[in-house]
């Protein structure tokens, strides 16, 4: 971890009562001590590169009721995002985005209980769901927009994985990711992006000096 690094987080570590918190930019690892943060129920991370191991991290956050992880949020050698089983007690809202090097987003029974909204969009290396979203018997909400032609092929009514979403009360199917060019992939990351702010939050911003 260079100094600014080492600054950013000395930054995020201090601010206890902080509540929403956006992290933008290569870090590696989380601070140790959010978890033990009360008030912090909202969390947005983009372009962060974290290890596989952070999700340990992420899934302690015992209020967190949103979290939205976007483009290169893990270093590009995890290819299996998992949900474990007790992680996430809070979660009510997850968007998963642009996450291209991901081949699974794996769902453990017992996993994120109280999730009510799901959106997964842009990742290119999702071809099938989670047997696990069965478990997920508080989920209202499912948005499926810009993924591989594959995927989307899966959960039509007559799919292979459309059993597995089947119990959700909204699902909203947007076109799959073969419809786009590779401009109109990145307007929507952007605007993805753009839409991740919170109006009221602490931002650390990063970008890396060449």
């Amino acid at each position: 971890m260079n100094s600014g690094e080492e600054q950013a987080m000395q930054i995020v570590s201090s601010c206890w009562h902080i509540y929403k918190l956006e992290l933008v930019g290569p870090i590696a690892e989380l601070p140790k001590e959010l978890h033990n943060y009360p008030n912090l129920t909202k969390l947005v991370l983009w372009e962060c590169v974290l290890k596989e191991d952070q999700m340990g991290i992420l899934e302690k956050l015992r209020n967190l009721t949103t979290l939205r992880l976007g483009y290169n949020t893990f270093h590009d050698n995890t290819k299996i995002l998992v949900f474990s089983k007790g992680g996430f007690p809070s979660l009510q809202f997850l968007y998963v985005s642009s996450m291209n090097q991901i081949t699974e987003l794996r769902v453990e029974e017992g996993a994120m209980p109280s999730l009510c909204r799901l959106r997964i969009s842009y990742c290119r290396g999702l071809t099938a769901l989670s047997d696990g979203l069965s478990y997920l018997t508080n989920l209202r909400k499912l948005t499926i927009t810009g993924m591989p032609r594959e995927l989307h092929h899966r959960i039509q009514e007559d799919g292979e994985d459309f059993y597995k979403i089947q119990h959700v009360p909204s699902l909203v199917i947007g076109e799959p990711y073969d419809e786009y060019d590779e401009y109109d992939a990145m307007m929507a990351r952007i605007f993805e992006m753009e839409n991740l702010s919170i109006a009221t939050r602490t931002t650390i911003r990063k970008r890396e000096v060449n």
